[in-house]
């Protein structure tokens, strides 16, 4: 009996100290049915969703493609971001249109972006510019940067 009350005692200590599961299901879905209520062509990453604190609200950013005016063709998605906040009760996700548009994303950012991270405390995006040669579908310039908020659109924070 001992030995199963410190077993239980030692899962739950474990537990107390261990971050919360990202709920990746649930935001994909909120995200997926904003996305394809404003544009089509919606694809996300799994990997490019992040809990991040944006203006003293615990959220998670989410970064995925959209081709917002459905135009089609080749190279006509891009980049954008997506922010995922909780009900008052914490029970329900949805999508926050404050910071969601794909309009607030600006075209300052590379061509293919295509990993979102927090390091340092910061908001931070992997990508890859297009090179003077390079076709649209094939960027190759690797670029490092920082994704802020501001003035109510996302921006390079890098970009001069």
């Amino acid at each position: 009996m001992k030995r199963l009350l410190l077993l239980l005692l030692a899962v739950i200590a474990q537990a107390h100290g261990a971050e919360p599961a990202l709920p990746v299901k649930a935001i994909t879905a909120v995200v997926n049915d904003y996305g394809n209520s404003i544009g089509c062509e919606v694809h996300i990453d799994n990997k490019n969703i992040v809990p991040y604190t944006l203006d003293y609200q615990d959220v998670y950013v989410v970064l995925y493609s959209i081709d917002p005016e459905c135009s089609g063709g080749s190279a006509m998605s891009r980049a954008v971001f997506a922010v995922v906040g909780r009900s008052d009760y914490g029970r329900k996700l949805y999508v926050l249109p404050k910071y969601s548009s794909p309009h607030q994303t600006s075209i300052d950012f590379p061509a293919y972006t295509y990993r979102l991270f927090v390091k340092d405390g910061q908001l931070r995006f992997l990508a890859k510019a297009l090179a003077n040669s390079d076709a649209l579908c094939c960027p190759s310039i690797p670029v490092e940067g920082r994704a802020i908020f501001r003035d109510g659109n996302w921006v390079n924070g890098d970009k001069k």
